[in-house]
């Protein structure tokens, strides 16, 4: 997991799959296994069509709630949803 200069966070996974968080543009993209690369908006995190972004997504949240001392629901709240 890196946090860049631009704030934006990417983490890259063992599989070579990345996801790549944009709170300046509220988005996050999404590199899978193929190569593929699909951009959702971070207001419907929860709600992306791939079983295997929304796990790595909650996988995500729960490290960053770990490193930042946050509750899970002022994340999801930042992010637009709960």
């Amino acid at each position: 997991m890196f946090q860049l200069s631009n704030k934006m966070v990417q983490v890259v996974f063992f599989d070579k799959t990345e996801a790549i968080l944009s709170s300046k543009q509220h988005v996050v993209t999404y590199v899978d296994k193929r190569g593929q690369v699909c951009s959702y908006p971070l207001s419907s995190t929860l709600e992306v069509p791939s079983p295997e972004l929304s796990k790595r997504l909650r996988y995500i949240k729960d490290i960053l709630v770990g490193m930042l001392g946050a509750r899970p629901n002022d994340y999801l709240a930042s992010a637009g949803g709960a």
